[in-house]
C-alpha cells in the first residue's frame, strides 16, 4: 500500500518537472529591432533597455539590436544613441520572436567644435 501511495505522489511531481522547461521557455521573447536615425542610417552606438527590467543590449553595426528573454506582456524599451535624444516605446511581447519596424531617434543639438583653454 506504501508503494502505491509514494507511485502516485511521485507521477504528478515528475509531470510538473517535466513541463516546466516548455512552460518557462514560452514566458520569454527574443526582440529583434533596429535603431535608425531619420535619414535611414544606423545610430552607432545605440542601447535598448527593458525599463523595470535589467534587460539591455547593445546595437551592432547595422545598428540591429537584439533583446533576449524578455518576459510576455506590456513592456516599456528605453532606446538611446549618444548625440540623439532618449526615445520611449511601448511594445506588446508575445510569442517566440517578436520583430519591431525601426526605432527612429532624433538628433539632438550639439556644439561643432569646442576649444579648451589651459593656463
Amino acid at each position: 500500500m506504501k508503494a502505491r501511495h509514494l507511485f502516485l505522489a511521485t507521477v504528478p511531481s515528475l509531470m510538473l518537472a517535466t513541463s516546466w522547461p516548455r512552460v518557462a521557455a514560452a514566458q520569454s521573447t527574443l526582440v529583434v529591432v533596429s535603431v535608425r536615425d531619420s535619414t535611414g542610417a544606423p545610430v552607432l552606438p545605440s542601447r535598448i533597455d527593458v525599463l523595470g527590467m535589467s534587460i539591455f543590449a547593445l546595437g551592432d553595426s547595422l545598428g540591429r539590436v537584439v533583446l533576449s528573454k524578455v518576459p510576455g506582456g506590456r513592456r516599456t524599451l528605453q532606446v538611446r544613441g549618444i548625440g540623439f535624444e532618449d526615445r520611449q516605446v511601448a511594445v506588446d511581447v508575445v510569442g517566440d520572436t517578436l520583430r519591431l519596424a525601426a526605432i527612429v531617434l532624433r538628433r539632438t543639438a550639439t556644439a561643432r567644435s569646442v576649444r579648451i583653454a589651459v593656463f
